[in-house]
Formats: C-alpha cells, sequence, structure tokens
C-alpha cells in the first residue's frame, strides 16, 4: 500500500505528544494541503488500555495531541474515543 510508518514514544501514560510534535516539525500546515506531499495523514492510537502496556491517556494528552495535530490535516483516530467531548475542551 505504500504505507510509512512513523513510531512515537510512550511512556506509562501513552504517547508522549512532544514525540508527536517533533515527528512533525518539517511540515507546515499547507503541506497537508497539498496531495503530493509527504505529510502524514493519519495518527493513529488508543487511548484506552493500550496494548500491551495498558496505558491510557489522560484528558490533557489527548487534548495536547489533538492540538499538536490541529491545522495540518492530519486526521486523528482515537480507537474507542468520542473525539467530541476533546475537541469541545481545546
Amino acid at each position: 500500500m505504500g504505507l510509512k510508518v512513523l513510531p512515537v514514544a510512550m511512556d506509562e501514560h501513552g504517547i508522549i505528544p512532544a514525540s508527536v510534535r517533533q515527528h512533525l516539525s518539517p511540515w507546515r500546515p499547507e503541506d497537508g494541503q497539498s496531495a503530493e506531499s509527504d505529510i502524514p495523514k493519519l495518527l493513529y492510537c488508543v487511548p484506552h488500555c493500550q496494548n500491551p502496556t495498558g496505558a491510557t491517556l489522560t484528558l490533557d494528552r489527548k487534548q495536547e495531541i489533538y492540538q499538536v495535530i490541529a491545522g495540518l490535516y492530519i486526521m486523528l483516530s482515537f480507537w474507542g474515543l468520542d473525539m467530541g467531548s476533546v475537541s469541545e475542551q481545546v
């Protein structure tokens, strides 16, 4: 499928937002509007009981991750999470 997976750092609370920010730092918001851009298109994470660590993202982390990708045209997939509760608080 031509997909490139970029792993991000985690700790006992799940994905570390600074790691996401670091991976995305080469791109600008306008890069997400170009079909030819190599900007990541999707951030997939499991916010509750991540396998195999069992980590659960705090609300603060969910909000920070949302803020990191906001404006970059990256689809966010929080498996098992109602994004309405996060996006309304950002």
